[in-house]
Formats: C-alpha cells, structure tokens, sequence
C-alpha cells in the first residue's frame, strides 16, 4: 500500500508545475555555480602553479560547487515538504487519507519518499555536471559522490522537517516558515568557530556536520546526524497524524 501512495504523491508532483519549476530553476543555477568555479580554476592556475599548490581540478572545483547548493537545497526542501500533508487537511481529504487501510507510518513514508525521488533526481542531475569534465581530465570520483551525497542527506532533512511541520498545520505556507525557521537555527547554532563551539552546540551545529562532505572525509557520525534528523521528523509527524486519526 506504501507504493500507492508513492505513487499517487508522484502523479502529484509532477502533475503540477511547482516540480518542473523546482528543477529548471536550480538546473539553471547549478550550471551558473559550475561555470563560475570551472572559470575561476582556469584563471587562478598560474597563481596556483606560483604558489606550488598541488590542488586540481576535483580538489577545487567540486567543494565549490556543492557546499552552495547543498544549502540551497537544505532551504528548497521545505518547500516541497510543507505541501505534503497541510494541502491534505486544506483539501479536506485527510481524513479519507487517514481512514485508509494503510497504516499511517506508511502514509507518511510513501510521501517522503515520493518527494525525496525529485530531490535526488535534481542530485544526479547535477552531479552529471562536474562528471561531464571526465571527457577532457581525470575526476575524483570519489570526491564528488561524497559531496552529491552530503547534498543529498542535507536535503533529505530539510525535506523531512518541511514534512513535520506540514503535519502541524493546514496552511503550507505556515509549515515553510516554520521549518525554514528551524534549520536557520541550527544553521545559526554553529555560525562561530569550532573553537567557540561547546560539545552540545557542536552536535547540533548543521554546518559542522556538513562541511567535512566537501572535505573528502566520511564521518559516519556526520552520516548519523541527518539520518536521526529525518527519522525524528517522520516519527513525529507519524504521531502527529496518529493523534489527529484517533481525534473525533
């Protein structure tokens, strides 16, 4: 039952021209940011050459290229997710959704995941960008699947949020600002140096669990920060609907 759903959230996704916009619009600039930073490489080769620095392509190209888009994403996910269950209540078919014979962890799962399948679409597709340079030099492939997928748990988040705060209200609008309020926040939390940072704020610092994507490094403690995010909001906005379900 959890695939109709899937798929009845796809056929709504991409029935509407909010999806299409989404992916035009930020295909539009990812390919505005990688030609920036490709021409930016090319211009700072002599100083770099002068400077005996060692960095290539990959090495300065690729952190460059996700570490703004990957924030980008971690804003544009809400957007996606704040419709998710709020057009539901509006709609006035929530109810029917809820009195359905699936159970209601599944409902918001098929959701997530239909949502989540744009995301990642928008991932590869931009990922095949820095992947076209291949042709011409060799690229560290390893390097830009570690930065597609930090991108990629970042947006999975966000999305995740968007979903929870959609279960709260009726209003999407109101679930976008809550949710794009809350990773501010965090966002916030670990704008200081690590120096400044405490142990707490340190864990809860978005940022400081994000960068070491775009470093080359896989911390799985990094890795487990996003993923006990999105769990955490899907098993709230799980609950929340189960409240709503057993409400008369």
């Amino acid at each position: 039952m959890m695939i109709a759903v899937v798929q009845r959230e796809l056929r709504s996704l991409f029935g509407a021209p909010l999806a299409w916009l989404v992916l035009g619009a930020l295909q539009f600039i990812s390919a505005y940011l990688f030609f920036i930073h490709l021409e930016d490489f090319l211009l700072q080769q002599e100083k770099l050459r002068a400077a005996g620095s060692t960095l290539g392509l990959s090495a300065f190209v690729i952190p460059r290229f996700f570490a703004p888009l990957s924030v980008l994403l971690l804003f544009v996910a809400p957007l996606l997710g704040m419709r998710l269950i709020a057009s539901e209540r509006s709609g006035a078919t929530l109810r029917l959704l809820l009195s359905a014979p699936v159970g209601l962890f599944a409902v918001v799962l098929g959701k997530y995941l239909a949502a989540l399948c744009l995301l990642s679409l928008l991932i590869v597709l931009i990922g095949f960008m820095p992947l076209t340079l291949s042709f011409w030099v060799a690229i560290d492939i390893g390097a830009l699947l570690l930065a597609a997928f930090g991108t990629w748990l970042c947006a999975a988040m966000g999305l995740a949020l968007g979903l929870f705060f959609s279960a709260l209200t009726k209003h999407p609008v109101s679930a976008a600002v809550a949710s794009l309020s809350m990773l501010l926040l965090l966002w916030l939390i670990g704008s200081g140096n690590d120096a400044q940072l405490t142990e707490v704020t340190r864990f809860l610092s978005l940022p400081h669990h994000l960068q070491s994507f775009f470093s080359g490094l896989l911390d799985t403690r990094d890795v487990g920060y996003f993923i006990v995010w999105t769990a955490l909001c899907l098993a709230l906005a799980t609950k929340q609907l189960a409240g709503q379900r057993e409400s008369p």
